[in-house]
């Protein structure tokens, strides 16, 4: 919003955007190092792919996290606007007080991170973030204090990443997976989730023009994220602090 007052918002978002060049200009730079000699990995195959497509625990996964992915994208999307028209914020600090989750989702991948390691499973991270996400989703957009929205949206970022690390981590600890299936499967997982979030900015602002409030379609995300809680109970234990060992 401040950029946007200086030279517009077209340049604005083209400025942002052309920051990207700084990690191309990173990949032309070091492209020619050569890379570690480890161990060599069988080539994937279309039946690699057709597996990941079908597993039980990509499809939840994948859902599990569009869950998430779709409340994050609906309140980044439209918060702002929304703080803007109904609490009459700036569009500079309805900005700034929504750039909280992505700050507060900075602690939380490291808190899950650490947490994870020290103790050593994966499910009780889905659960804690299944349920404090779309809990206090809610109190984004619902409660009219200003403390109490930005200790909401601290806490949506918060368990919106928290539970990333491990997200990432049960594919490569299944023990029935093979070295290169791994890859194949987490791409289906960011694929599954990436298609869900497409839908939430549209929906959001179908039913706002339809309804005229934002509560509907605010709502219908927040409900929508604690999937990932019920994914957590359908997903297997692969962490190395699991009780039993067993087939998933």
């Amino acid at each position: 919003a401040p950029l946007s007052d200086v030279m517009g918002w077209q340049n604005s978002l083209a400025l942002i955007g052309a920051t990207s060049i700084v990690g191309l200009g990173a990949l032309m730079l070091f492209r020619g190092i050569p890379e570690a000699s480890g161990p060599t990995i069988d080539s994937i195959t279309v039946s690699d792919i057709w597996w990941a497509a079908r597993s039980r625990v990509t499809l939840l996964l994948g859902v599990g996290d569009g869950a998430v992915l779709a409340l994050y994208v609906a309140l980044t999307t439209w918060l702002p606007t929304y703080y803007n028209e109904i609490f009459g914020m700036s569009l500079i600090k309805a900005g700034f007080i929504v750039g909280l989750i992505s700050m507060a989702g900075v602690v939380g991948t490291m808190a899950g991170s650490a947490i994870s390691s020290l103790t050593g499973v994966r499910r009780p991270l889905f659960i804690f973030s299944g349920v404090i996400v779309g809990l206090f989703g809610f109190g984004t957009f619902i409660l009219n204090n200003e403390i109490l929205i930005y200790i909401s949206l601290i806490v949506v970022g918060f368990g919106a990443f928290f539970y990333l690390p491990v997200f990432l981590t049960v594919p490569m600890e299944l023990e029935w997976i093979k070295e290169r299936q791994v890859p194949v499967m987490t791409a289906t997982m960011f694929a599954i989730a990436s298609g869900i979030a497409l839908v939430p900015p549209f929906a959001v602002g179908h039913m706002t023009d339809s309804m005229g409030t934002y509560i509907p379609g605010f709502s219908i995300w927040c409900i929508f994220a604690f999937v990932l809680l019920l994914v957590s109970f359908l997903l297997p234990e692969t962490g190395p602090g699991r009780r039993h060992k067993g087939s998933y």
